[in-house]
């Protein structure tokens, strides 16, 4: 994952977990399975009263989207994260 001066980390592989820990840019970033995946994408959306809590919530996203090529690419809203499942 390249994300251009934001601070943020992926984590995962089939699921993964996009953290942007940068208080006042969103990110875009685009996630690579690979061209032979193919599949739906679900999203749950990981909430913290602050950036450095300890705790967070977890939940499920109303959208959806599918890989094209691939490819899935969605944007990270400034101090929250994404867990991202191939299904």
């Amino acid at each position: 994952m390249q994300a251009a001066g934001v601070d943020a980390t992926a984590y995962g592989h089939l699921a993964t977990i996009i953290l942007n820990k940068d208080a006042e840019r969103d990110v875009e970033v685009t996630l690579d399975f690979g061209t032979e995946r193919a599949g739906a994408v679900e999203i749950d959306l990981l909430h913290a009263p602050a950036l450095d809590s300890r705790e967070s919530h977890i939940t499920r996203s109303p959208a959806s989207g599918h890989l094209k090529d691939g490819k899935y690419t969605t944007t990270i809203p400034h101090a929250t994260g994404l867990c991202l499942t191939l299904v």
